[in-house]
């Protein structure tokens, strides 16, 4: 059984890989520009990485690549090709890993079946084309951090909120997944423990630094929702980020108050977090779309092995075939 699972993982991260070398000269968006601000994360002038306010990732975002960035150059290779194999192979290991989780006591090639999935579907590879890995890697940690707080763990599930937030600010919005948690205490203690663990992360550059990521502003696209009340082309500032992202996390909470007491609850609360925001968003980047692809197929996953599902199946079988349904 082990060397089966082993030969599944192997075969899929080989795929993740081989794709990767395909797209190791593709542009790859904004991943050039957060490579570069990475250098200045792990160089001496580390406090200096958010004076620039275009700068919207996070430490642990701009960290690995910056890390990448000088491998790449002592190795003498491209720090992109570097990239594309890198990105791609940690995405298939990252869906790997998730599906295991939540399809655990499950038929053993399921998760192996989930990951190639994701590679013939391109979720890793659009987190490196479209330059914005965190799409992808976000997401996954939010449905670990749901599974901790329907369990009870709180503290570890806070942690991961507030490490998703390390990787891109939005990833504090996973917090609407302690809602998950058995108990309301339990949701305000995982809430804290997000909230210290995002805090401790980029309050050295707020204190050794000039810290300017809030002043930033994205511009209103025609055909995004918020261009019908404010003026296209105009600003969208943090301000209005915050009660965006507030609409998300309530819409999230909402959900998991009304489905944690039923089964595959998990992905719920956070695919209408990711819904919210997309439907709010003043740009609606096609990269976007890369959180709510991968939490659809971690749910679909999860719902169409269900035993609940395959009991269904049965039934629709048996009255297709005449079998009379039994009624309990």
């Amino acid at each position: 059984m082990r060397l089966r699972v082993a030969a599944a993982w192997a075969l899929v991260l080989a795929a993740a890989g081989a794709v990767g070398w395909r797209d190791r000269a593709a542009d790859a968006g904004d991943l050039g520009f957060f490579v570069s601000s990475g250098r200045t994360l792990v160089s001496g002038d580390w406090a200096s990485t958010f004076a620039d306010p275009a700068v919207q990732a996070g430490p642990l975002g701009l960290g690995p690549l910056g890390l990448a960035a000088r491998l790449a150059d002592t190795l003498g290779v491209s720090t992109l090709g570097l990239l594309s194999v890198g990105i791609q192979a940690a995405g298939a290991a990252a869906i790997l890993a998730v599906a295991t989780l939540v399809l655990r006591g499950r038929a053993w090639w399921l998760p192996a079946a989930v990951g190639a999935a994701a590679v013939a579907l391109g979720l890793p590879s659009s987190a490196f084309v479209d330059g914005h890995p965190a799409q992808l890697f976000v997401p996954l940690l939010w449905v670990c951090a749901a599974h901790l707080a329907l369990r009870g763990n709180v503290a570890w599930a806070g942690a991961l909120v507030g490490l998703s937030a390390g990787l891109e600010t939005w990833g504090a919005l996973g917090v609407a997944a302690l809602a998950l948690a058995p108990r309301a205490r339990g949701t305000l203690a995982g809430s804290a423990v997000a909230a210290a663990a995002a805090a401790a992360l980029y309050l050295p550059f707020v204190l050794a630094g000039e810290f300017r990521m809030l002043e930033y502003r994205w511009t209103v696209a025609e055909g995004t929702l918020p261009s019908l009340w404010l003026e296209q082309g105009g600003a969208f500032p943090w301000e209005l980020r915050l009660l965006q992202g507030a609409a998300a996390v309530g819409a999230g909470v909402v959900v998991a108050l009304l489905v944690r007491r039923t089964s595959h609850t998990a992905w719920a609360p956070l695919l209408a977090v990711v819904a919210v925001r997309l439907l709010l968003d003043p740009l609606g980047y096609s990269w976007y779309w890369l959180a709510l692809q991968a939490l659809m197929l971690v749910g679909a996953a999860e719902l169409l092995s269900s035993p609940s599902f395959a009991d269904l199946r049965r039934r629709i079988s048996g009255s297709r075939a005449g079998v009379p349904m039994e009624t309990g």
